[in-house]
């Protein structure tokens, strides 16, 4: 595979990592330690619904991936759908998976597609819509037949990566917290398989 992009909000970016490396640069870090180097970009945008993401993907995509070359597309959104601004929350889950439903079969028009699901964050009922939506999108890319990485059942559930959240403002993690993601990644054999590992 030549180029990978990475598309999604501010926790595909990276936001609050000292690091600036976000969980895409450090599976790609480890990726290239197995030899697989692909030309990347981080397109994860803060505070970008999937209706944000569906707006610009095949402009993002015609800008990166020439005609003919070998692309992975990986996915990774939902939580800024999720979240609730003067009382309403900005996408509903059904809206938003109509939205995933839509980016994902247009990046696979223009390569191999993955999606990791949205990652958790401390409060409780935001928690809870993501909990729905993460139900939704595993379904949706089941009817599909793309590889879907739930991350947040194992992250929820995990206080190393509650702490890292803590730590910030309760969405985006530290540097512990991405490695945390970056680590399902690496061991998620979809993943491997995109590079022969």
């Amino acid at each position: 595979m030549e180029i990978v992009c990475f598309f999604g909000d501010s926790l595909v970016n990276g936001v609050n990592d000292p690091e600036r490396l976000g969980w895409p640069g450090r599976v790609l870090r480890t990726a290239a330690g197995r030899g697989f180097a692909p030309t990347a970009y981080n397109l994860g945008v803060r505070r970008d619904t999937s209706r944000n993401i569906l707006a610009r993907l095949d402009a993002e995509i015609a800008a990166r991936v020439p005609a003919g070359i070998d692309a992975g597309l990986f996915c990774s959104f939902g939580v800024a759908d999720m979240v609730e601004e003067g009382g309403r929350v900005r996408l509903g889950v059904e809206e938003s998976a109509g939205m995933a439903r839509e980016i994902l079969e247009r990046a696979g028009r223009a390569g191999r597609v993955l999606m990791a699901g949205p990652l958790p964050v401390l409060r409780a009922a935001f928690r809870a819509r993501l909990a729905e939506l993460n139900r939704a999108y595993g379904a949706l890319c089941a009817e599909m037949g793309v590889d879907y990485l739930d991350v947040f059942t194992p992250l929820a559930g995990a206080k190393a990566y509650a702490d890292s959240l803590g730590a910030g403002d309760g969405v985006h993690p530290g540097a512990a917290g991405y490695a945390a993601v970056a680590a399902l990644v690496e061991n998620w054999k979809p993943w491997r398989d995109w590079h022969g590992v």
